[in-house]
């Protein structure tokens, strides 16, 4: 009996609420053959997983799961091809002043929060 877990889309085993079991769910709702039967589950991916042997894990997740890049299906996406247009802007004399205003006053707020805090990062252009 598969109980739900405080994370949505994910049910955790009874016996031991790990990742390891956690995942166990999911093999038993796949009815991926033997690992949907505790004992081989158990034996075979959870016990050499605690004991620092994730290769079994990830053979048998790898085995169960698709992921495509975005190249392995890009002829069925049919995205149009990407573009880049770049439009440089003349600030007024009044805007310029607002956001040299704006600037100072950023400033001036990040260096008094980094009195507080250890901050080695440099605020103010040379």
């Amino acid at each position: 009996l598969l109980h739900p877990s405080p994370t949505p889309y994910s049910f955790l085993h009874p016996s031991s609420p790990t990742p390891c079991t956690d995942l166990y769910g999911l093999v038993l709702f796949l009815d991926a053959e033997p690992y949907c039967q505790s004992q081989w589950y158990r034996r075979l991916i959870s016990q050499p997983y605690h004991q620092g042997h994730a290769t079994p894990n990830v053979d048998l997740f790898s085995s169960l799961m698709w992921r495509n890049s975005k190249d392995d299906v890009a002829h069925e996406l049919q995205l149009p091809e990407q573009t880049e247009q770049t439009h440089w802007l003349t600030f007024s004399l009044v805007e310029k002043y607002f956001y040299r205003k704006q600037r100072e006053m950023c400033q001036t707020e990040a260096s008094k929060v980094c009195m507080y805090i250890t901050c080695s990062l440099r605020l103010f252009s040379a």
